[in-house]
């Protein structure tokens, strides 16, 4: 039991750092284009 409950907090603790990984992706793709829409 208690080894299963390990693996939940593993997995879940790896989904948030991937998670954490695509919001600061989609966050510099998102001030890009705003730089871009600002020089255009």
């Amino acid at each position: 039991m208690r080894k299963a409950l390990k693996i939940v907090n593993g997995l879940s603790l790896f989904a948030i750092e991937r998670n954490y990984i695509e919001m600061m992706r989609f966050w510099q793709i998102f001030l890009q284009v705003g730089e871009m829409m600002s020089k255009a």
